[in-house]
C-alpha cells in the first residue's frame, strides 16, 4: 500500500471581503467591476458608499402631463405638487428649463380647471419667470389658460430684476433655473427661483433663492464627501467575520486599494487611476495566492544527497599506514577504479 508524500500547504491569505467606497460623481461602472472581481475570488463585496440625495424625478412630471391631457386633472395635481415638493432640497437638479416650466404651468393649468384661481394665478407667474418665451397651442388649450397665461407673461416682463450671483468651490457646476450656468451669474425677475451645485467629491447642494432686490449673492455650501475612515474597516471586518479585507476608496480621481487583516496589519497597497483594468488587476492581484516560499537550502534533499556523497568519498579516501615489518604500504580498498 503505497503512502502519500507530504509536503508544506501553502494557503493564499485571500481576503474574506471587499469593501469599495467612491463618491456619486464615480462612474457606476466601476463599481460592477470591483463587484464581479471580488465576486470571482469567492469574497464578498460591500458597497460603503453614501447614497447620493435623489435629484426630482422628471418622469413624474411627464406622468402629470399626460393625466392633464386626458382630463384627469385631480391626478395631475397630485403629480404635480409631489414633484414641486423635491425642488427646496434639490434646487431642481435633474431638471431642464422646459421641464421645471412645465411644472408649474400644468399645475396652474390644472387648479384653472379645479377652480383654484388664486393659486393658479401663483404658478402662471412663476412657469412665466422660468421660460418666458412658453406659449399656448389654442387646438389644446381652453382660451381662458391661454389669456391667463399671457397676463403672467406681461407682468413678468414688467417686473424688476436682480443680479443673482452664486459662489462655489472650483469645479462645481452651476444650474441655475434648470439652466448651466458657466460664470454662477444671472439677471432674473424678482421672485421665487431655484439654484443646484453639482461639486465634485461634494453632496449635491440645492436651494430655492428669492430674488427680491438689486443683487443677490448666494454661497454654495457643498458638504465634503469624506471616505470611510480606517476603524470603519476593521469594524466591517469583524462583522462580517473576516480574516481580511480589501478596501477600495476613490477620491481625487485615483483608487486606493489596501489588503489587511482584522487586526488592523496592513499586507498591501496600490494607488491606481480609476480605470476600471486598472482597479480589477490590482484586485486579481492582491486575491491571488502568492508563490510558495523558497526551501531552505539546508532542507533540501538534493543537498542531503550531496553531502551524504561526500561523506562517503571522504571515508573511502585512501588512509596510509606503516608497518614496521613490510616498510610503507597504502591500502586501498576494493572494488574502486585506480586513482
Amino acid at each position: 500500500m503505497g503512502v502519500a508524500p507530504t509536503g508544506i500547504a501553502w494557503a493564499a491569505p485571500a481576503a474574506d471581503a471587499v469593501l469599495y467606497w467612491a463618491p456619486p460623481e464615480t462612474p457606476a461602472a466601476l463599481r460592477v467591476r470591483v463587484k464581479s472581481a471580488a465576486e470571482a475570488h469567492g469574497a464578498a463585496f460591500v458597497d460603503r458608499s453614501s447614497p447620493a440625495p435623489k435629484p426630482a424625478d422628471p418622469t413624474r412630471i411627464a406622468a402629470a402631463v399626460t393625466a392633464y391631457d386626458e382630463l384627469r386633472f385631480d391626478e395631475a395635481l397630485a403629480l404635480l405638487d409631489q414633484a414641486a415638493g423635491e425642488l427646496d432640497r434639490t434646487g431642481a437638479a435633474g431638471l431642464d428649463v422646459a421641464r421645471l416650466a412645465e411644472l408649474f404651468l400644468y399645475r396652474g393649468l390644472a387648479r384653472i380647471q379645479l377652480g383654484q384661481p388664486a393659486r393658479a394665478w401663483d404658478d402662471l407667474l412663476i412657469a412665466a419667470r422660468i421660460d418666458p418665451s412658453r406659449v399656448l397651442d389654442p387646438a389644446r388649450f381652453p382660451p381662458r389658460a391661454i389669456e391667463q397665461l399671457e397676463r403672467a407673461r406681461a407682468e413678468v416682463a414688467a417686473a424688476p430684476r436682480g443680479a443673482l450671483r452664486v459662489t462655489a468651490p472650483a469645479g462645481c457646476v452651476i444650474s441655475i433655473d434648470g439652466a448651466i450656468s458657466g460664470d454662477g451669474r444671472a439677471e432674473l425677475p424678482h421672485g421665487a427661483h431655484w439654484v443646484d451645485a453639482a461639486c465634485p467629491e461634494h453632496l449635491p447642494w440645492g436651494r430655492r433663492i428669492v430674488v427680491d432686490r438689486t443683487a443677490v449673492e448666494v454661497a454654495v455650501a457643498a458638504t465634503m464627501i469624506a471616505p470611510p475612515g480606517d476603524d470603519d474597516a476593521l469594524i466591517q471586518a469583524r462583522t462580517l467575520g473576516a480574516a481580511s479585507v480589501i478596501e477600495v476608496t476613490v477620491l481625487g480621481g485615483a483608487a486606493r486599494v489596501r489588503h489587511s487583516r482584522s487586526d488592523g496589519r496592513e499586507l498591501a497597497r496600490a494607488l491606481v487611476t480609476i480605470d476600471g483594468d486598472a482597479v480589477t488587476a490590482t484586485i486579481d492581484r492582491m486575491l491571488s495566492p502568492p508563490p510558495p516560499p523558497r526551501e531552505k537550502w539546508y532542507r533540501s534533499r538534493w543537498v542531503w544527497a550531496t553531502g551524504g556523497a561526500l561523506a562517503a568519498a571522504a571515508i573511502l579516501v585512501p588512509v596510509a599506514l606503516r608497518d614496521t615489518s613490510d616498510g610503507d604500504r597504502v591500502i586501498r580498498p576494493t572494488g574502486l577504479p585506480p586513482w
